[in-house]
């Protein structure tokens, strides 16, 4: 699956640190539901958790598009906002 494919307005797990700080996503994971979870490198725990849209997601970091595509239970990252994303 690519997230490039998903509606826009399909909710994303993120957190504090990406959608209020403008960390860079450095971590992408489809859980075995079918749900994205796009994270920082940050340490985080629950009271650092949001949901953002997709849209909304991309909006923050259109590089999210080149993300591969992914199978459920699949994440893949990269080290830097700059790097290319390689699956895990």
């Amino acid at each position: 699956m690519n997230i490039n494919f998903e509606t826009k307005n399909k909710p994303v797990l993120s957190t504090i640190f990406v959608v209020e700080q403008n960390s860079p996503i450095l971590y992408v994971y489809l859980d075995d539901d079918g749900d994205w979870q796009c994270l920082g490198g940050e340490e985080v725990d629950e009271s650092d958790a949001r949901i953002i849209s997709i849209g909304e997601l991309l909006e923050l970091d259109p590089t999210l598009t080149t993300v591969p595509d992914l199978e459920k239970g699949e994440s893949a990252s990269r080290t830097n906002k700059q790097g290319q994303w390689q699956k895990d």
